[in-house]
């Protein structure tokens, strides 16, 4: 396949062992093009099945990983971290890095960065230690969303120095945006922090403000009132996100009837599932999965 990303980039990439890990190039900035001060260098898509591999050699710049289902681990610098579903982790590419599948399918994104530009970012990553472990996306992140526009967009150059500080912008700072909060549940209350640990791992229960209060032995509008202040939206539509999340894993990853989605991910009914999933999302559960599966590429 011959196009003009840079050879350091694209040639590893694309010659990964075994056809059953698929690589997918959603963009390339032209080499032929003047470099804006911040650029998308390369974007792909790899839907890596066990035992997939990747060492990417060292070059200049930075890259983005991010898992949208499976679990895989990357290794750089003598640091090792695992990847779980909605996790990033911003890689300086000046020593190379190595990344493997740790389930049976990872699928993820690994995004190229480069421009003067970028190494203000990179400054903001570090002194987060975006670089040492992997950090979680909130549930209404929109950065998944952005990265889905990349591959509906039905070209592969971002040729357009504008599209490119737009897109890349986005990209960077909806990621920045997310460590920032989790900088700042630094100073929450621990009850709270226990309840949002809850609505993780446990948004099939069907959670309300009245057992929460129940749980927690906390009033309510007490409740209500701290999560959003803290976290920027109350418990019951960070908890109905999280639901959302975990049902667009399904809908990608495993061959789950629609009914059975609902079920697993804490809905009562499919009808509510498939309003609730449609004012997130703007399109129905099947519509999203006829976008976005993987489980045939």
């Amino acid at each position: 396949m011959s196009t003009p990303v840079p050879k350091e980039l694209f040639s590893a990439v694309s010659e990964l062992p075994g056809v059953s890990s698929p690589v997918t190039l959603l963009g390339y900035y032209p080499k032929s093009q003047p470099a804006p001060y911040l650029f998308l260098q390369a974007a792909f898509f790899i839907g890596g099945k066990y035992p997939y591999r990747y060492t990417q050699t060292p070059f200049e710049g930075f890259a983005l990983l991010y898992t949208e289902s499976g679990q895989g681990m990357v290794s750089h610098a003598r640091d090792s971290s695992s990847l779980n579903a909605g996790q990033l982790i911003w890689l300086p590419c000046a020593s190379g890095f190595s990344i493997h599948a740790v389930s049976s399918h990872w699928n993820h994104f690994l995004l190229y960065f480069n421009g003067r530009e970028s190494e203000y970012f990179h400054t903001c990553f570090i002194k987060a230690r975006a670089d040492k472990q992997g950090f979680f996306l909130s549930p209404n992140s929109r950065f998944s969303n952005i990265l889905h526009s990349l591959e509906n967009r039905g070209e592969t150059t971002f040729s357009n120095p504008l599209e490119q500080l737009f897109l890349s912008t986005s990209l960077l700072t909806e990621a920045l945006s997310h460590l920032q909060e989790n900088e700042g549940s630094r100073n929450c209350p621990s009850y709270l922090l226990e309840i949002r640990r809850v609505l993780d791992e446990e948004y099939p229960y069907p959670y309300s403000l009245d057992l929460l209060e129940q749980r927690f032995h906390v009033n309510k509008f007490r409740i209500s009132r701290e999560f959003s202040h803290f976290f920027r939206q109350s418990p019951i539509a960070y908890l109905t996100a999280r639901r959302i999340q975990a049902a667009k894993d399904l809908l990608v990853s495993t061959p789950l009837q629609i009914q059975e989605i609902s079920q697993n991910v804490g809905y009562s009914s499919p009808t509510l599932f498939i309003r609730s999933f449609k004012k997130a999302e703007n399109i129905t559960p099947q519509e999203y999965r006829r976008r976005y599966c993987r489980l045939n590429t």
